[in-house]
Protein backbone atom coordinates (compact mmCIF):
# COMPACT_ATOMS: atom_id res chain seq x y z
CA UNK A 1 0.00 0.00 0.00
CA UNK A 2 2.71 2.51 0.94
CA UNK A 3 4.63 1.80 -2.28
CA UNK A 4 1.46 2.59 -4.27
CA UNK A 5 1.01 5.80 -2.27
CA UNK A 6 4.63 6.80 -2.91
CA UNK A 7 4.32 6.09 -6.65
CA UNK A 8 1.18 8.21 -6.87
CA UNK A 9 1.98 11.07 -4.49
CA UNK A 10 5.69 11.43 -3.64
CA UNK A 11 8.04 13.41 -5.88
CA UNK A 12 11.42 13.83 -4.18
CA UNK A 13 13.18 15.12 -7.29
CA UNK A 14 11.92 17.82 -9.60
CA UNK A 15 10.06 16.37 -12.58
CA UNK A 16 7.19 17.66 -14.67
CA UNK A 17 3.64 16.43 -14.25
CA UNK A 18 3.72 15.17 -17.83
CA UNK A 19 6.70 12.93 -17.01
CA UNK A 20 5.47 11.63 -13.65
CA UNK A 21 1.90 10.95 -14.77
CA UNK A 22 2.70 8.58 -17.68
CA UNK A 23 3.40 5.40 -15.63
CA UNK A 24 0.50 6.17 -13.29
CA UNK A 25 -1.90 6.70 -16.18
CA UNK A 26 -0.70 3.47 -17.80
CA UNK A 27 -1.30 1.54 -14.58
CA UNK A 28 -4.79 3.06 -14.26
CA UNK A 29 -5.45 2.67 -18.01
CA UNK A 30 -6.78 6.23 -18.13
CA UNK A 31 -5.59 9.79 -17.75
CA UNK A 32 -6.32 10.95 -14.23
CA UNK A 33 -7.96 14.39 -14.09
CA UNK A 34 -5.79 15.69 -11.25
CA UNK A 35 -3.11 14.57 -8.86
CA UNK A 36 -0.97 16.13 -6.14
CA UNK A 37 2.65 15.23 -5.52
CA UNK A 38 4.26 15.92 -2.15
CA UNK A 39 7.92 17.01 -2.04
CA UNK A 40 8.64 15.00 1.10
CA UNK A 41 9.87 11.51 1.86
CA UNK A 42 7.53 8.60 2.48
CA UNK A 43 9.06 8.47 5.97
CA UNK A 44 7.77 12.03 6.57
CA UNK A 45 4.26 10.96 5.52
CA UNK A 46 4.39 8.02 7.94
CA UNK A 47 5.15 10.54 10.72
CA UNK A 48 1.97 12.43 9.80
CA UNK A 49 0.02 9.16 10.12
CA UNK A 50 1.18 9.06 13.76
CA UNK A 51 -0.43 12.44 14.51
CA UNK A 52 -3.88 13.03 16.00
CA UNK A 53 -6.66 11.76 13.67
CA UNK A 54 -9.12 14.18 12.11
CA UNK A 55 -12.19 13.73 9.92
CA UNK A 56 -11.61 13.03 6.24
CA UNK A 57 -13.71 14.71 3.56
CA UNK A 58 -15.97 11.63 3.59
CA UNK A 59 -16.47 11.93 7.38
CA UNK A 60 -14.30 8.96 8.38
CA UNK A 61 -11.85 9.51 11.26
CA UNK A 62 -8.87 8.11 9.36
CA UNK A 63 -7.13 11.29 8.25
CA UNK A 64 -4.13 13.14 9.61
CA UNK A 65 -2.96 16.66 8.78
CA UNK A 66 0.67 17.68 8.36
CA UNK A 67 1.95 20.05 11.04
CA UNK A 68 4.20 21.92 8.63
CA UNK A 69 3.85 23.50 5.23
CA UNK A 70 5.38 21.32 2.52
CA UNK A 71 6.19 21.84 -1.13
CA UNK A 72 3.69 20.25 -3.50
CA UNK A 73 3.03 20.04 -7.21
CA UNK A 74 -0.61 20.02 -8.28
CA UNK A 75 -1.20 18.48 -11.71
CA UNK A 76 -4.45 19.15 -13.58
CA UNK A 77 -5.35 17.68 -16.95
CA UNK A 78 -4.97 20.06 -19.87
CA UNK A 79 -5.37 17.71 -22.83
CA UNK A 80 -6.97 14.27 -22.43
CA UNK A 81 -5.97 11.76 -25.10
CA UNK A 82 -6.83 8.12 -25.77
CA UNK A 83 -3.08 7.53 -26.07
CA UNK A 84 -2.18 7.72 -22.40
CA UNK A 85 1.35 8.96 -23.11
CA UNK A 86 -0.08 12.04 -24.84
CA UNK A 87 -2.21 13.37 -21.99
CA UNK A 88 -0.77 16.68 -20.87
CA UNK A 89 -1.05 18.52 -17.58
CA UNK A 90 -0.86 22.03 -16.20
CA UNK A 91 1.17 22.18 -13.03
CA UNK A 92 1.23 24.51 -10.08
CA UNK A 93 3.87 24.52 -7.34
CA UNK A 94 2.52 25.41 -3.89
CA UNK A 95 3.49 25.28 -0.22
CA UNK A 96 0.62 24.04 1.89
CA UNK A 97 -0.49 21.59 4.56
CA UNK A 98 -1.73 18.22 3.40
CA UNK A 99 -4.16 15.68 4.79
CA UNK A 100 -3.52 11.98 4.36
CA UNK A 101 -5.78 9.01 5.05
CA UNK A 102 -3.97 6.26 6.94
CA UNK A 103 -5.00 2.64 7.43
CA UNK A 104 -3.84 -0.42 9.37
CA UNK A 105 -3.09 -2.95 6.63
CA UNK A 106 -3.69 -6.59 7.51
CA UNK A 107 -2.31 -7.50 10.92
CA UNK A 108 0.04 -4.50 11.02
CA UNK A 109 0.14 -2.23 14.06
CA UNK A 110 1.67 0.65 12.06
CA UNK A 111 -0.62 3.15 10.31
CA UNK A 112 0.17 3.33 6.60
CA UNK A 113 -0.64 6.19 4.20
CA UNK A 114 -3.34 5.18 1.73
CA UNK A 115 -4.41 8.37 -0.08
CA UNK A 116 -4.33 12.16 -0.01
CA UNK A 117 -7.60 13.63 1.16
Amino acid sequence: MSKQFANKHIMTESKSCNTTRVPINQAMRKCKESNTFLHVSLKDVYKVCDSKPISCKNGAQLCHKSENLVGMTACNIKIKDETLEKCTYNEMKVNDYYTVACILPGSSTKLTPSHLD
